[in-house]
């Protein structure tokens, strides 16, 4: 039960980082997203780290595997694109 539980709450960081990833502030009106943001820039960071561990502690199997996995690799797009805004748009 409690497995179940920590597989669920991984797949909700899952969702919520993902749509932290593409929020477009101009076109949704979400105060949600805003706030989590402007909470700190490292926010999907530990959100996506959170869902790591908690997919670690979920169900074992092809759930666990496709969690870890998914949130993996939503945590390097979050990733890739700090470090483009950090050091990409530097000026010369």
């Amino acid at each position: 039960m409690i497995r179940n539980f920590f597989s669920i709450l991984s797949a909700i960081f899952l969702v919520l980082t993902f749509f932290l990833f593409v929020y477009n502030p101009s076109q949704w009106g979400g105060n949600f997203f805003d706030y989590i943001m402007n909470l700190s820039v490292y926010s999907p960071f530990i959100i996506g780290v959170l869902g790591i561990v908690c997919a670690y502690l979920g169900r074992k199997g092809s759930v666990r595997i496709s969690l870890i996995l998914l949130n993996i690799l939503i945590l390097l797009l979050f990733l890739i694109s700090f470090l483009i805004g950090t050091f990409g748009f530097q000026d010369s």
